[in-house]
């Protein structure tokens, strides 16, 4: 059976591997439009602000380990652009390169997470604006706090936005949270979320705005 999973991150190359595990005689390939497979998002602000050396660290395998260990063709730069359910074929472009390619299956597993949210705002394409999702993603932030700058904003108080707050403070910069509701991490009680305040605050000289 050819299975064909889109997406090479969590989601998807767990599934792989739970496949490899409790069945056999399948042929599973995987593809995936960047260029890195199954890493850890959570790991991303720890990089940028030094607590973990190197975005290596966040590898779990590479895309040659799934092949040679564990048979799944992994690919990178493949990006799906068009799913043909009833002739079960998907086509796209290797960035790599290009080309474009057409490749059958027998059962499909859509496996793409989200992108981030970009607002249709005024000049939200202008530079040294950021979103983090990816490895690329942090290092494009890493190489823009390398030209000497102090003053970061964070748009968003939910787990990425306080962790990112945490990390620019940890490297020196004044940072302004932007949350637009009444309270940082909202999935909180407001009295659990005061003491976030009050310790953004207190301990890393943040800025918060509601």
């Amino acid at each position: 059976m050819k299975i064909l999973i889109i997406g090479g991150d969590a989601a998807g190359m767990s599934a792989a591997m739970q496949m490899v595990r409790n069945s056999s005689g399948h042929e599973i390939t995987v593809l995936e439009k960047g260029g890195v497979y199954s890493y850890g998002q959570c790991g991303l602000p720890y990089v940028i602000s030094g607590k973990i050396e190197s975005t290596d660290e966040l590898i779990a395998r590479t895309p040659s380990t799934f092949k040679e260990k564990y048979g799944i063709d992994a690919r990178v730069f493949h990006e799906v652009q068009k799913v043909y359910a009833e002739n079960k074929m998907v086509n796209g472009i290797n960035h790599s390169n290009g080309e474009t390619f057409s490749l059958p299956y027998d059962r499909l597993l859509i496996a793409t997470g989200v992108s981030s949210v970009i607002p249709e705002w005024e000049g939200v394409t202008l530079p040294g604006i950021f979103s983090l999702k990816t490895i690329p993603d942090a290092q494009a932030i890493m190489d823009y706090l390398e030209r000497d700058k102090h003053n970061v904003t964070v748009i968003g108080g939910g787990y990425i936005g306080l962790e990112m707050a945490e990390s620019f403070a940890e490297l020196g910069k004044k940072v302004t949270i932007i949350e637009r509701n009444e309270q940082l991490a909202k999935i909180f009680d407001p009295d659990m979320a005061e003491l976030i305040h009050e310790e953004g605050s207190r301990n890393r000289g943040t800025v918060l705005v509601f």
